[in-house]
């Protein structure tokens, strides 16, 4: 199976997969090209460039819009034949080990509701207020408090991965983020989902808690386009 070639590297195809929503298109020893149904991301991983292009080429009626690869040289050919615009080069993530960190519990976290989008939107910008809205309705956006006070909130994205990340100003450095992220790799284990995340090349703060927290690295980087 082409996936487990680099288990880190391909954990988000993976996961798409192993929870139902992936639409395959290809997926033979050369690779997988599939979209996740929840996202709208189109999932592409192959060793080589010519089979890559090949499999982009046969299948551009689908519009591209948000796009997931792993050959920076398929960066260009994307951009200038399907006209998108901004990449982000990421850091892939996985938790492997068996147990998960061990819970704090300083804060109580709970599910986020449609009242806490204005506080979200105001904090956190990555999203588009109907991508977060949908996050909210799966019940994959989750509230810190400590005592009635909101703290911060963390997720997991349309397409699988933890993420959504933020502490309130007045809130960091009192290891709000570290229990957050826990949570999450708990509630992910819970129901049996590999927890694993992208991790924006420079974010030298998101690297350093994915590390202290047991993630393994991937050696090349995930590259999403759109």
């Amino acid at each position: 199976m082409f996936l487990n070639n680099d288990a880190v590297l391909y954990a988000g195809l993976t996961e798409v997969m192993r929870r139902g929503t992936a639409e395959i298109y290809e997926y033979n020893e050369n690779g997988v090209f599939l979209r996740d149904t929840v996202s709208g991301a189109l999932m592409l991983a192959a060793e080589d460039f010519e089979i890559a292009a090949a499999w982009l080429i046969k299948y551009e009626h689908l519009k591209y819009r948000l796009m997931v690869v792993f050959l920076p040289e398929l960066i260009p050919l994307i951009k200038n034949r399907y006209g998108l615009t901004e990449t982000l080069d990421c850091f892939q993530a996985a938790y492997l080990l068996t147990d998960p960190p061990k819970m704090p519990q300083t804060l109580r976290i709970e599910n986020a509701k449609d009242c806490n989008l204005g506080m979200i939107l105001s904090h956190y910008d990555t999203l588009t207020e109907e991508e977060l809205k949908a996050i909210i309705q799966r019940k994959d956006l989750f509230i810190g408090y400590h005592h009635n006070d909101i703290v911060g909130f963390v997720g997991q994205h349309l397409e699988g991965s933890m993420g959504i990340l933020e502490v309130l100003p007045q809130y960091r450095r009192s290891g709000y983020g570290t229990e957050l992220e826990i949570f999450m790799i708990h509630h992910m284990m819970e129901r049996h989902l590999l927890p694993f995340c992208q991790v924006v090349a420079g974010n030298e703060k998101s690297l350093r808690l994915q590390k202290k927290l047991g993630l393994t690295f991937s050696k090349k980087h995930v590259y999403w386009i759109f």
